[in-house]
């Protein structure tokens, strides 16, 4: 098993990365890859504010489709999608938005346990709709 968890949105070649790491795999091996999701609902609701765009460190904005058709392009097929955007993404989206704005309605940071709780029912409506704010997929070596 190879688990990438948010490290190939860092990644100047993708697709040449996951090849190489295909390499180093057993033919029943896995590999499990964690990105922020850039097809997701607060990526379209908050645009450049959305909190995880962490532009320039991410170099990438990897969707579903992209990051499927980058792991099938490096020999691998993806076998299980995960949706798991989560509460305190969309927190720190309006943080950035009411910031960026200039309103005088900052939210404090680090956020109240309780007020990110209520965010998670919302995380977990776009899970559910595939459009969490972030995914992990799983991939075996082609056969």
């Amino acid at each position: 098993m190879i688990h990438l968890s948010h490290v190939l949105e860092h990644v100047v070649e993708p697709v040449e990365a996951l090849t190489a790491l295909r390499t180093h795999m057993s033919d029943r091996g896995r590999i499990l890859v964690m990105v922020p999701n850039a097809g997701s609902g607060l990526s379209d609701l908050f645009g450049a504010d959305w909190f995880q765009l962490d532009a320039p460190r991410h170099l990438w904005g990897l969707t579903p489709h992209s990051l499927e058709l980058a792991m099938e392009r490096a020999g691998f097929s993806v076998v299980k999608k995960i949706f798991n955007g989560a509460g305190h993404a969309i927190y720190e989206s309006m943080r950035y938005a009411l910031e960026r704005s200039g309103s005088s309605h900052a939210l404090p940071e680090p956020p109240n346990l309780d007020v990110l709780a209520g965010f998670e029912g919302l995380a977990s409506y776009w899970n559910a709709q595939e459009a969490g704010d972030a995914m992990i997929m799983v991939g075996k070596v082609k056969e």
